[in-house]
């Protein structure tokens, strides 16, 4: 009795856990229907300003008790940044379903044709044209694209895209050096010479003492070597 009872309670133990290792049915996997992956490419594309057939997506997992209409209304929600967004699809019977997923554009990039070391000058041979699919965001779009002269700030490896921090324009106006500042306005324009009081590379904020008034400082946005316009002012 004592050995059957033995035997019975190893095969209820080992049906419970079976049972306990099957997951409750809650739909299954499904995919975004092309169609409507097209209408949401397309949204993407405008915001963007892009060509659609240069947008990748990649979906993150979206679990359906039934498959979502091709024609359903969705809502993008997210700033894309970094290519991610979420999508809220409504359904025909009031709810809702979403799903994230991250866009890529297929795009023509620079990378390192050789290892680069810190401090170098990016030369003609530095420089590889690559296709690759990227990742839009806000710091890749607010940067130049790198050039012939840019100043290498830690080594890259080959094959390594070139893009800001990691490579910047170089320096074209230095601390200590004479700098020239224009503000114009129609047909009224004002130049002031002075010594500028920080080091900065084109478009970036350069403030300088006014030659002969010790006390009289100015700030603007540098345009070139020696040149700045006056913060604020323009043509």
């Amino acid at each position: 009795m004592p050995l059957r009872t033995s035997f019975a309670s190893i095969w209820l133990l080992a049906f419970m856990l079976a049972a306990l290792a099957v997951p409750p049915a809650q739909g299954q996997a499904a995919a975004v229907p092309p169609q409507l992956e097209r209408r949401i490419l397309t949204r993407v594309a405008e915001m963007w300003e892009v060509a659609r057939e240069a947008l990748h997506p990649q979906w993150g997992r979206l679990v359906l008790d039934d498959p979502i209409s091709v024609d359903a209304p969705f809502r993008l929600i997210g700033s894309g940044a970094d290519g991610w967004f979420a999508v809220s699809f409504s359904r025909g019977d009031g709810s809702t379903v979403a799903a994230r997923v991250r866009v890529g554009i297929e795009d023509t990039v620079l990378v390192a044709a050789r290892p680069l070391s810190a401090g170098h000058e990016l030369a003609p041979g530095d420089i590889h044209h690559e296709v690759r699919v990227t990742w839009p965001s806000p710091r890749r779009t607010q940067h130049a694209r790198p050039e012939v002269g840019w100043v290498v700030r830690r080594p890259i490896a080959s094959g390594q895209e070139l893009t800001f921090p990691a490579v910047s324009q170089p320096y074209v106006v230095s601390a200590g050096e004479p700098i020239q500042f224009t503000w114009s306005r129609g047909a009224v324009q004002i130049t002031l010479t002075g010594v500028a009081l920080n080091a900065a590379r084109v478009g970036e904020r350069v403030r300088a003492r006014i030659s002969g008034r010790s006390s009289t400082h100015v700030n603007g946005i540098v345009t070139g070597p020696g040149t700045a316009i006056f913060k604020g002012g323009g043509e």
